[in-house]
């Protein structure tokens, strides 16, 4: 078995987060209906920065809500502002009661 690593600079730009919706069986949960979609970062201190709609999170296939990623596109300052080891994770907002975040992670390091 291997294992990719991921590695961006330190201020990197023009990188795109993003990952699934996945249910804690591995299964994509369909984005019909969403209202609002997330792409959260953690730093390697533990500060959180999500990103919403309104931030430019879409899903990467508009036309293929049943098994699409959902994405962020860093386009203006870099946020990779600390060296060490950053999770990505993803969720879906449906109504005002209905948040659901996705059982998949993913990591990179910023170097």
């Amino acid at each position: 078995m291997s294992a990719v690593i991921v590695q961006f600079a330190l201020g990197h730009q023009g990188v795109i987060f993003g990952g699934k919706l996945l249910d804690e069986n591995g299964i994509a949960r369909d984005l019909t209906g969403f209202t609002d979609l997330e792409v959260i970062l953690t730093k390697p201190d533990g500060t959180k920065i999500t990103k919403a709609s309104i931030d430019g999170v879409v899903p990467e296939f508009p036309g293929q809500l049943n098994d699409t990623n959902i994405i962020w596109q860093n386009t203006g300052t870099s946020i990779l502002d600390q060296k060490g080891y950053w999770e990505v994770s993803v969720a879906a907002r449906f109504s005002a009661d209905s948040y659901i975040p996705s059982y998949q992670k993913g990591s990179f390091w910023v170097v």
